[in-house]
């Protein structure tokens, strides 16, 4: 339906304009790595969601970001949770109003700048666990949701069939199917992320998720918008890109979620417990650094052998050792650069281009 179409799009960009506002905030208050961050983040988005838009126009069998009925969810989404986050803010107003603080105090190292324990970083990478999850959506859980979604519409009376699903649905294949699914899923988990955050860093006070603040770094705990926020919209940037991609795109937006979720993780957790040789006297380690190189490459050469083993149309098995260790190496160049761009966005979209140009 164009209605709910219209109005699914209206939020995308509504999204868009919520990180502009924040990256706007962030070089009012002249906090430049942020600016460059937030505004590099937004821009990402705003690109992926116009270049979604436009090539169904520049090419009329490519199908939309979103058709209906996974279009009429996300805004049946939505609209609820805004209404269960303002009810929390509601509470946590009345909570701080009474005195109460729910937060704890951090370690802080000599330059007064806290530091986040063991387990607390460990906690951060539990986000790549859960975005890793696409990976099997688009190559296991996204077809066995659509025979069950299949089997189900099947039982229900005609006039119940049209509106709940409409003839797109049920005549799509499992690969369109799937795209679809993940859209949807990321699409929503941005808009939910995303309005915490505004809130986090607009309103601190009324914040009612005070506890994550804990797994923020120094840089962070202002105007700089989470790294749960620069993963989500780099995941659904290249998931908009390259998954409507003929048979390639769930590869490459897989793989580079792989690797660089792996890759990003390792770094950070061997350079924490091993890392003596700091890297221009930063936070970063060498052994952090090639830590992380070793085992993208590693991982990329498991995801691409079992891709291999139960689609061998999709990869040569030549091309497995060259794509892995290029993108690992990619990693690693950005890893030791770095740049003020979140590696949880700059990861995924330079591997992604990287793996499209290679594969």
């Amino acid at each position: 339906m164009i209605v709910t179409y219209v109005i699914y799009l209206f939020l995308l960009f509504l999204t868009c304009g919520t990180l502009f506002k924040l990256s706007f905030l962030s070089y009012k208050y002249n906090e430049m790595s942020a600016f460059i961050n937030n505004i590099i983040t937004t821009s990402t988005l705003l690109f992926a969601i116009i270049a979604s838009m436009l090539r169904p126009i520049i090419n009329p069998n490519v199908n939309p970001i979103l058709i209906y009925p996974f279009d009429f969810f996300a805004i049946l989404f939505i609209f609820p949770f805004f209404l269960v986050f303002h009810l929390l803010i509601y509470r946590e107003r009345k909570r701080m109003k009474k005195g109460a603080n729910n937060l704890t105090e951090l370690r802080v190292d000599a330059e007064g700048l806290r530091v986040l324990p063991l387990k607390y970083e460990m906690y951060r990478k539990l986000a790549h666990l859960i975005v890793i999850c696409i990976c099997f959506f688009y190559f296991i859980f996204g077809v066995f949701a659509k025979f069950l979604l299949d089997n189900f519409i099947s039982i229900l009376p005609d006039f119940i069939k049209n509106f709940f699903s409409g003839e797109n649905l049920i005549f799509l294949n499992n690969a369109d199917f799937t795209q679809y699914l993940v859209v949807f899923l990321t699409s929503i988990s941005l808009m939910g992320l995303l309005t915490a955050d505004y809130v986090r860093i607009i309103a601190p006070e009324d914040y009612p998720l005070k506890s994550i603040n804990r797994l923020l770094r120094q840089r962070e705990l202002k105007t700089r918008i989470g790294p749960h926020i620069t993963m989500a919209v780099g995941t659904i940037s290249i998931i908009l890109i390259f998954g409507p991609l003929s048979n390639t795109g769930p590869l490459i937006v897989s793989l580079s979620i792989f690797i660089s979720s792996v890759g990003d993780s390792s770094a950070n957790l061997i350079g924490i417990t091993l890392g003596r040789h700091k890297i221009r006297g930063g936070k970063k380690s060498y052994e952090g650094l090639i830590g992380g190189i070793l085992f993208s490459f590693l991982s990329g050469i498991l995801f691409l052998f079992l891709i291999f083993q139960f689609f061998p149309n999709l990869i040569s098995p030549q091309k497995i050792l060259f794509i892995s260790l290029t993108v690992a190496l990619i990693i690693g160049i950005i890893d030791y650069l770095d740049l003020p761009i979140d590696d949880n966005l700059s990861f995924l979209i330079i591997s992604s281009i990287i793996i499209y140009l290679l594969l």
